[in-house]
């Protein structure tokens, strides 16, 4: 560290490798099996939730959310667009294809859609003092 500088350099390879290992600059660290087990059911998560927020497979959802938030000046407007945004790329997505979710319904999406727009309103009305 002698120029000021620290690289820190690791590999990541899939968790169902025997003898994974971590390697941290020139240390061996052992795979803790409980956090190998959690990027696994994080990979299982992705995998359902990821297939009711898009039709393309890709990032479809952001996309679509960051065009609504851009229509908004004030941080907190950009956040509930943001959520909401989210929320209606979903059901594009399921809508379209006609296809069934594999997490919440779309009842579940049309109520949080509602919520999220009374709790806007309400923001709104506390701090714009309509």
């Amino acid at each position: 560290m002698a120029s000021g500088k620290s690289f820190l350099n690791v590999a990541f390879v899939y968790a169902d490798m025997p003898g994974f290992r971590l390697s941290i600059g020139r240390e061996k660290m052992p795979a803790v099996k409980e956090f190998l087990e959690l990027l696994k059911k994080m990979e299982e998560v992705h995998i359902l939730k990821n297939g009711d927020y898009t039709s393309n497979g890709g990032f479809e959802n952001f996309e679509r959310a960051a065009v609504i938030a851009s229509w908004f000046q004030r941080n907190e407007d950009k956040v509930f667009a943001t959520l909401i945004g989210v929320k209606l790329a979903r059901l594009g997505a399921l809508l379209v294809d006609g296809r069934k979710p594999n997490n919440e319904s779309i009842h579940d999406t049309h109520l949080d859609l509602t919520n999220y727009s009374g709790l806007w309103a309400a923001n709104n009305k506390i701090k714009l003092i309509e």
